[in-house]
């Protein structure tokens, strides 16, 4: 559902389900009672999105239930199994703007908050009520663009792109035991920068 406010500024409203298919390998296990089914998804969202002559801008708010969570379980005689253990819920928040300057330039931003929390966990009952492993609490990019055009010859172009993502902290594994939580790893972050120069239907690219 969607309802524009004015021209450039509408609000929209979403509702969908879904299904993840277990991976093949999942069911190559050495135990012919293991029995794996599809994880279920229902979502919810609620956002925004503007746009101006030099300004774009959106955000929302999310919540998803899974049902039958798809996770790893280590066996006693030390095989790892894909197996449905518990349920989990997620929900946060998104927001995102470009911004373009005079002279070639834009600037862009993004921000999201991730709240991936298990529940019903019969195996590693520890892991209900905290984060989920590999979700990260938070994420973040940002990146300036310049163009510029017919630079040491007519019908050139200069691309250029700075940009960077920022990781939040994440549980990196699966439990030990049933009494322990798995590791964690600090945030980190990556740059990439790279450069396009074309003139007519040639190109040179670097990164």
């Amino acid at each position: 559902a969607n309802y524009h406010v004015q021209n450039n500024w509408a609000f929209y409203a979403q509702y969908a389900q879904g299904f993840l298919v277990p991976d093949v390998s999942a069911f190559n296990v050495n135990n012919p009672g293991h029995g794996i089914i599809p994880q279920e998804s229902t979502n919810y969202q609620f956002g925004t999105v503007y746009s101006a002559s030099n300004l774009s801008f959106d955000g929302d708010i999310y919540y998803i239930d899974f049902k039958h969570k798809l996770q790893t379980q280590t066996l006693p005689n030390g095989d790892q199994i894909e197996t449905n253990n518990g349920d989990a819920t997620m929900e946060g928040f998104e927001v995102e703007g470009t911004y373009v300057f005079p002279h070639g330039f834009s600037a862009f931003a993004n921000y999201g908050q991730i709240i991936a929390v298990a529940k019903n966990d019969s195996v590693f009952p520890i892991n209900n009520g905290q984060q989920l492993a590999g979700a990260p609490r938070w994420t973040a990019a940002g990146g300036l663009r310049s163009e510029t055009h017919d630079l040491g010859v007519a019908e050139s172009k200069l691309v250029l792109n700075l940009t960077g993502h920022w990781t939040g902290s994440q549980v990196v594994n699966t439990p030990t035991t049933t009494l322990q939580r798995g590791g964690q790893i600090d945030g980190y972050a990556d740059f990439n920068f790279s450069g396009t120069y074309s003139w007519k239907n040639y190109s040179l690219q670097g990164q």
